[in-house]
């Protein structure tokens, strides 16, 4: 059954959908997106679904190539390599700025955030210790939270889509076994103390280590990445 409501409302609804289907792994990177096949899915108009796919490839979870339609972002060491390059000098100014910014509010929800967070685990019980959406939720929140105080929208935004596309690599990261050793609660906690503290300098440090090991757990963890290190074609 077709559904009903607004071009608008129905946009916003089927592009958290297929967003949140990118970003847990459902569908898979370089996978091609259909807008007759999306269309019959959420039961919404092809102009309804090319919008979606639209917003998706600004933002650069979907990849538009002429007369070949769209396609989820395919992963490559190359495009992982510039990403944290971004992240490590964006997102480390928008956490030195928040850090300098933030108020009492901002430091009870920094708190409050990482306090949901360090108390959900990042996995579900069973045989398959398949990752928990909570978590996945909350992780996202706490790293926005910490940001959040910075004051300037357009880093912001730079910030978020980010922190979108680095999303599928340490959703595909979770696939596979890596040599890389973290503990990421305690990271999590020590750049929330650090935050609390108002220690930009050290805020800033924590979260490009923190960024740097999700690139090192990717590169070791993400089989078309080594392919792709050694020479050998990369398939996502």
């Amino acid at each position: 059954m077709a559904r009903r409501g607004t071009s608008k409302t129905l946009g916003g609804d089927v592009y958290s959908q297929l967003r949140d289907a990118i970003l847990r792994g459902q569908v898979r990177p370089g996978e091609r997106l259909k807008p007759t096949v999306l269309r019959e899915e959420y039961g919404v108009s092809i102009s309804v679904v090319r919008e979606v796919l639209t917003k998706l490839a600004e933002q650069r979870l979907v990849v538009a190539e002429p007369n070949q339609g769209f396609s989820v972002a395919p992963l490559s060491r190359s495009h992982l390599e510039e990403l944290v390059e971004a992240r490590c000098s964006i997102e480390g100014l928008a956490v030195r700025m928040s850090v300098t910014r933030g108020d009492l509010e901002w430091e009870s929800r920094v708190l409050a955030v990482h306090h949901r967070l360090d108390g959900t685990p990042a996995r579900l019980d069973g045989p398959e210790k398949a990752i928990n959406p909570e978590w996945i939720s909350l992780h996202a929140a706490f790293h926005a939270t910490l940001l959040a105080a910075c004051g300037n929208g357009i880093i912001l935004d730079v910030c978020a889509s980010l922190f979108d596309m680095a999303e599928l690599y340490r959703r595909w990261s979770e696939t596979g076994s890596s040599t890389v050793a973290r503990d990421a609660a305690q990271e999590h906690r020590d750049l929330a103390a650090a935050a609390l503290r108002h220690d930009a300098e050290l805020a800033e440090k924590l979260l490009v280590q923190h960024i740097r090991t999700t690139r090192d757990m990717a590169l070791a963890a993400i089989p078309a990445l080594a392919e792709e290190a050694a020479g050998e074609p990369a398939e996502a």
